[in-house]
């Protein structure tokens, strides 16, 4: 196993969205804030951008794992330590079938 502390973007058979490398937890959480996303969850008004042609299925990838992950911060964890999670969780799901099935464009 790899040391949290390893950048994904390195690892053999990742490859990252073009853009922004890492998505804040507030440009998370701006995509269920909304107005054309009130009623549905983050992870579907993602799926919703991408069936549109709006959203690159990677940015959406990244975006979807960056909500989920700050979702589950707990409140003394520096931001440094929360942004290697969010790279881990982020190599852990780059060739996830489910999720590249979830964001696949109809």
């Amino acid at each position: 196993m790899r040391p949290i502390a390893d950048d994904p973007t390195t690892v053999a058979g990742i490859t990252r969205a073009e853009g922004s490398q890492s998505v804040s937890p507030a440009a998370a959480d701006a995509v269920a804030a909304t107005p054309s996303t009130a009623h549905v969850s983050p992870g579907e008004a993602l799926a919703a951008a991408v069936a549109a042609g709006e959203l690159d299925p990677a940015v959406a990838a990244e975006r979807l794992v960056a909500a989920t992950v700050a979702a589950q911060r707990p409140a003394r964890v520096s931001p440094e330590v929360w942004s290697a999670v969010e790279r881990e969780v982020s190599a852990l799901l780059a060739d996830d079938p489910a999720l590249a099935d979830l964001l696949a464009p109809i």
